[in-house]
């Protein structure tokens, strides 16, 4: 590994300071790679390569829904447009860690929440990948229905009982009462597990 040396001009006098010109050049060109994926991932969805517009992409894809051309449209990210919620609006999200907390906008609650998450949170993670472990779909007014009903306030960051993410779920596992997926969306969202 090559070295210089850095002096630079403190409070108080000289102080010198190692670069290591390897781990720097190794760091920029990860950087440059990084650059150039979330470029690719731009050609495909046309939305910034950052998980929430992602995730969007990617459940309009499976779960056949219609985006809101407006990304600040309150409570709804866009409308189902075939199964049994065909019409109704839905906000998406996809978390990189399932932590039990749901994002609710108390001052535009969705008809549905569709929610992707990663692997369950613990321990301390070095890195957050983009995975899809699980997939959620809450019905709006019910989830603001039991954190009222638990004293809880409805904002950012409401953390939802963990029954309640039980009864939800869709993926991997059918034990929502009203949505089951094809095996062709099943297909579809393995690809990101």
């Amino acid at each position: 590994m090559s070295w210089s040396w850095l002096i630079r001009r403190d409070t108080g006098g000289w102080e010198g300071h190692f670069i290591g010109h390897g781990r720097l050049r190794q760091l920029a060109g990860l950087v440059r790679q990084r650059n150039r994926i979330e470029e690719q991932i731009f050609q495909v969805t046309r939305t910034p390569a950052e998980i929430g517009p992602v995730g969007e992409y990617i459940a309009s894809e499976v779960f056949d829904i219609e985006l809101n051309t407006r990304r600040n449209a309150k409570g709804d990210d866009g409308v189902f447009r075939s199964g049994p919620y065909a019409g109704q609006g839905v906000n998406v999200k996809w978390y990189s860690k399932h932590t039990g907390i749901l994002d609710v906008n108390p001052h535009g609650v969705s008809h549905h929440y569709l929610v992707l998450t990663g692997p369950r949170a613990g321990g301390s993670p070095k890195t957050n990948p983009w995975l899809i472990r699980e997939v959620y779909l809450f019905d709006g007014p019910t989830v603001v229905q039991h954190l009222v009903s638990r004293g809880c306030r409805v904002a950012e960051a409401s953390s939802v009982l963990q029954e309640h993410w039980t009864e939800a779920m869709v993926y991997p596992h059918d034990r929502h009462p009203e949505y089951s997926l094809t095996e062709e969306q099943k297909t579809a969202l393995a690809l990101f597990a």
